[in-house]
């Protein structure tokens, strides 16, 4: 951890997308894709993740922004954020979720409503958005593609804690996935990805078979308790977005986060998450701790 005379590290804006969809083995069984990070990732390296990334310069570009749908109604109530300030994450959830899932929410000139390009021309626009050879916003104009903000329902923020050298303030979203798409992985930022119900996700990563942070963690003990995709995104609408900047403790020997809320955390006075706001590390895994 820093000393006390350092300055805390930047948090970078990023984004990242809950990408959701009904099925699994019970009819309207709510399912979520995560993407596998690469071994040799500089942060958080094998670690299954929500399709996201960093929100880049030309996430901010003019032309994306007035071309987007919905970029006006992004604020999540309660939160009361400016929708200007959340149009470049959500342009970047769209970018990164295509980059690194295949899968675009957009509305496309020359294209029945309601439908996708052909997968085809999706894979080719992706993989030359992939090589470098071309920017989001170039193929958005040239292609007539609308960044379907409306589509994106912020549900969550969360921040890096402070001692962390590797800083983000990342924006949630969670969204439906296209009926006409498919979602599979870069191979590249992410190496492999699967649909999983949250509550499998959840087991798997309790039993030490799946890695995750604890945002991730979270969010999908938090999907566990909704039926479909549609409950999943009604909720979304619904639920007071906190702030949830965790902060690390050392407490009878171990690891310790405290969320927003609790009475150990510093800023607990604010809005708070709801229970359990307490984790503890143990072998390496997250588990909830009951408060004193």
């Amino acid at each position: 951890m820093p000393s006390r005379d350092e300055t805390p590290a930047p948090a970078h804006p990023a984004a990242t997308v809950v990408l959701v969809r009904d099925g699994g083995p019970h009819p309207g069984a709510l399912e979520v894709f995560l993407v596998e990070r690469p071994a040799t990732a500089a942060f958080m390296a094998r670690a299954h993740v929500f399709p996201g990334g960093r929100v880049d310069p030309g996430d901010r570009d003019d032309r994306l922004l007035a071309i987007a749908d919905g970029a006006a109604t992004l604020a999540p109530g309660p939160a009361g954020n400016d929708a200007a300030l959340l149009a470049p994450h959500a342009i970047a959830a769209v970018r990164e979720l295509f980059e690194e899932a295949g899968v675009l929410l957009a509305r496309y000139r020359d294209v029945p409503s309601g439908q996708s390009p052909p997968q085809a021309e999706l894979a080719d626009a992706r993989a030359a958005l992939r090589s470098g050879t071309t920017e989001f916003a170039t193929l958005c104009m040239e292609r007539g593609w609308r960044p379907a903000l409306d589509r994106l329902n912020p549900l969550a923020h969360w921040v890096t804690p402070v001692p962390e050298r590797r800083r983000f303030d990342t924006r949630f979203f969670i969204a439906a996935m296209p009926h006409d798409q498919e979602a599979s992985a870069d191979g590249i930022e992410a190496v492999s990805g699967r649909w999983v119900s949250p509550s499998v996700a959840c087991q798997q990563y309790a039993a030490g078979t799946l890695s995750l942070a604890p945002p991730t963690v979270r969010t999908l003990d938090d999907l566990s308790t909704r039926s479909s995709a549609a409950d999943a995104i009604r909720w979304a609408r619904t639920c007071p977005h906190v702030r949830a900047l965790p902060h690390p403790l050392r407490r009878d020997g171990r690891l310790w986060l405290v969320l927003p809320g609790d009475p150990l955390h510093p800023d607990h006075d604010g809005p708070g998450l709801r229970p359990p706001t307490r984790y503890v590390e143990v072998d390496g895994r997250w588990r909830p701790a009951p408060a004193d």
